[in-house]
């Protein structure tokens, strides 16, 4: 895949597209199972269309144009093809990937339940505005992703991280 259409993907994703972390009830155990959910909306069906054709999903009509949706693996394949180009979402593609490693790819045979209040910080954490670094706003990201067992300097870029903004 050549790097200007991974560049062109992202610019989509931060126009038009929306990452989002779903919670399926499991009865069985009285939980809940994450699943990775990558959307896009836009009045053009040739653009979803191709993202279809290229990553999987699904592409549906609505009133106000077309949605592309794209779960699980394939959503992880995307959101890594797309990472190094994404702009003004790259705090929400990270935090998916980290939750994605550490709650729905460690899971026996695909699932790892979660209670409400992790799925409350998991929630929280991935809706966080603003510049990330280890220690998040006043520390208190950091703090958060400690709770749920994720080493805060794994939100850091290569960049950041060669530039010693982890934890003194």
């Amino acid at each position: 895949m050549e790097e200007t259409f991974k560049a062109y993907v992202a610019g989509l994703f931060d126009g038009y597209g929306d990452v989002n972390i779903r919670r399926h009830k499991y009865n069985r155990v009285g939980g809940y199972v994450l699943v990775l959910e990558l959307s896009f909306t836009t009045e053009s069906a040739e653009v979803v269309e191709l993202l279809a054709n290229t990553f999987g999903g699904v592409v549906n009509q609505t009133r106000r144009g077309f949605t592309y949706n794209i779960t699980r693996d394939s959503a992880r394949a995307l959101l890594i093809t797309i990472a190094p180009y994404v702009l003004t979402k790259k705090t929400r593609v990270r935090f998916a990937l980290l939750v994605y490693e550490n709650y729905i790819a460690t899971a026996q045979p695909g699932l790892r339940y979660v209670d409400d209040k992790e799925f409350a910080t998991i929630m929280s954490l991935l809706d966080h505005k603003g510049p990330i670094n280890s220690y998040g706003k006043s520390g208190e990201f950091g703090e958060r992703l400690k709770m749920l067992g994720i080493n805060p300097t794994a939100m850091l870029t290569p960049s950041q991280d060669a530039e010693g903004e982890g934890p003194a």
